[in-house]
């Protein structure tokens, strides 16, 4: 006769479910029964349905279509009991969810999902996906929805709301303004968000709004000593960073990309002690040049595990003293995922490290970076014919064919979160010209003359910069006849870690833009 467990429901007669049900893919209840031989387990923490609904799924080895009603707790069991298959098919349905939400109330039940798991099990993953998936979207209305509640809701919610404002200040202006109706002081969340803000970004975006803030601040009834010199210390920072980034904008730089600069970097980076001194050297200052010196390194010799945790902590200490543009997780998935492919042994330690810096906040972003994709490329060369084709088609790759003396005009629409209104005519954006020096250099920068955007249906706004931008390319190949992997890189890095790659292609080419300054959140 077969074993049986007692689950005991809340508020239910007790459900009867076989022993080998529950212990096949469970070591929790394999634990709790062959360990501790338990025959009774209590479940009255959970609703009954969902209880009888996740036995039903522990028989069928499927998520299938359930209820949004049901997800949470499913989702609970499945990782109190460790069902890996079933956190897995969770994690996918979630994430489904998430890149179709387009309503508020969608918007809504995903990060509230996801706030849970966050705040349950530490587990950044399903709110690393929303925060890609949303952040770039116009999510005005439901911040402002779900923000007027700001009292009861904990610094959890408001960070990561504040992620999904992106570089929209207005719904956060408009959410202290509501919260400060009827109050007669500044309470503990609405000075958390003040401190949390870009208010720099906050005046050139909205400047009546955030004046309106700060009177509604200096008229509250019971305003205290402390917090007035509060208000004085973010005014007083604010306006320091205004004449900053004022000076910045003034300092802009045209040069993207030098390719004898890169590739002497490139050579002198053996070691990965070699990499940290670049950076406290200032030749590095984005961490996507960090982790194509890493591919390189780890290539040549893998570091130690005491060299690897120094490289770490300088790394993070460096991007928390000086501006480095952060890497894209986005693009830090692709070259992990490729990199699952190599034959190289020495893999395991490359992802170890790239997973490391997928999840350090302060060297990887999902919002920091906009991911721009080029809308065409004009040759300009004195060249014509099957020449010019050929350069056009190979300009990319560092071909020799390719003449020296050849330029390119690359067309980028991109408008900077700075603009908040445009009246010129056209779309805003940018060009990248590239020139071939000699046979073996080339530098690509940024135009800023505005009668090289003639007749190009783009127009320049002064605060973009070349500084603030780093290119690449994606490609994909055949890992075999039936599966396709994407690479990502300004160099050709796959070259050495995935020999056996076929078909290789170019799908893209791509600047990631630096608006670290330009975004709702403070860096």
């Amino acid at each position: 006769m077969e074993e049986t467990i007692l689950l005991m429901l809340k508020d239910e007669d007790p459900l009867n479910v076989s022993k080998q049900l529950l212990v096949a893919d469970s070591e929790t209840f394999r634990y709790l029964i062959e360990e501790m031989h338990q025959v009774e387990l209590e479940f009255d923490d959970f609703l009954a349905e969902n209880v009888t609904l996740f036995i039903t799924l522990l028989d069928d080895r499927e998520l299938g279509n359930v209820h949004n009603g049901n997800f949470m707790e499913l989702n609970k069991l499945a990782e109190v009991f460790v069902i890996n298959w079933m956190k897995e098919e969770c994690k996918q349905w979630l994430k489904k969810k998430v890149e179709c939400a387009r309503t508020d109330e969608e918007k809504q039940f995903v990060f509230e999902e996801c706030i849970y798991t966050l705040r349950k099990w530490d587990n950044k993953t399903l709110m690393n996906v929303l925060l890609s998936e949303l952040t770039h979207q116009d999510n005005s209305s439901f911040l402002l929805e779900y923000m007027t509640g700001l009292d009861e809701q904990d610094t959890v919610q408001i960070d990561n709301m504040i992620v999904l404002g992106g570089s929209n200040t207005e719904p956060f202006l408009r959410t202290i303004l509501v919260n400060l109706e009827g109050k007669v002081k500044l309470d503990e969340n609405l000075k958390y968000l003040l401190q949390q803000m870009n208010l720099a970004l906050s005046f050139e975006q909205n400047k009546e709004l955030y004046l309106e803030v700060y009177k509604t601040i200096e008229n509250l009834p019971d305003i205290s000593v402390g917090e007035m010199k509060f208000v004085l210390q973010l005014s007083t920072k604010t306006t320091s960073l205004l004449s900053s980034r004022s000076e910045e904008r003034r300092l802009r730089t045209t040069e993207v990309y030098d390719k004898k600069k890169y590739v002497d970097l490139l050579i002198s980076c053996k070691k990965i002690t070699d990499i940290t001194d670049a950076v406290l050297g200032n030749k590095v200052t984005s961490v996507f040049v960090v982790v194509e010196l890493l591919l390189r390194v780890y290539y040549i010799k893998t570091p130690s595990t005491e060299e690897t945790r120094v490289f770490m902590t300088t790394l993070e200490e460096c991007c928390k003293e000086k501006k480095l543009q952060k890497v894209s997780k986005i693009f830090l998935g692709i070259v992990i995922n490729a990199l699952n492919y190599s034959p190289r042994v020495q893999k395991v330690e490359l992802i170890a490290i790239l997973n490391e810096i997928t999840n350090n906040d302060n060297l990887s972003t999902h919002h920091e970076n906009i991911l721009i994709k080029r809308d065409k490329c004009i040759n300009v060369s004195p060249i014509s014919g099957q020449r010019l084709f050929s350069t056009v088609k190979h300009a990319m790759t560092g071909d020799k064919s390719v003449p020296v003396g050849s330029v390119y005009k690359r067309l980028f629409t991109f408008r900077h979160p700075s603009t908040v209104e445009c009246t010129e005519a056209g779309k805003c954006g940018f060009i990248l010209i590239r020139s071939k020096q000699d046979e073996d250099s080339y530098i690509e920068e940024l135009y800023t003359n505005s009668k090289d955007y003639e007749g190009t249906g783009l127009h320049l706004h002064d605060v973009v910069s070349g500084s603030d931008m780093y290119r690449y390319r994606i490609h994909s190949g055949n890992t075999a006849p039936d599966n396709i992997v994407q690479v990502a890189g300004g160099v050709r890095w796959w070259e050495k870690w995935l020999p056996n790659v076929t078909n290789l292609v170019s799908e893209q080419h791509c600047v990631e833009y630096d608006i670290s300054d330009y975004v709702v959140t403070k860096r």
